[in-house]
């Protein structure tokens, strides 16, 4: 029983508290708007793929640019 607490444990801290959703509000367009059909949703979907991936860039530089740098 103690085993199965630890994981609903677990799952509720990532799923409720750690979002990053959530917690943070990022990509709330396509949290919140749902699309209706599929092109909408495949191309909301690589757009937020997109802006994570050319955000997380930009943080690493800067942190390992500037920040480490002094």
């Amino acid at each position: 029983m103690d085993f199965f607490a630890n994981y609903l444990g677990i799952v509720i801290t990532y799923v409720l508290i750690s979002n990053l959703i959530l917690t943070q509000f990022l990509g709330l367009c396509p949290f919140i708007g749902v699309s209706k059909d599929l092109e909408s949703a495949v191309g909301m979907g690589f757009a937020v793929t997109f802006v994570m991936t050319v955000a997380s860039m930009v943080t690493w530089a800067v942190n390992h640019v500037i920040l480490s740098a002094s």
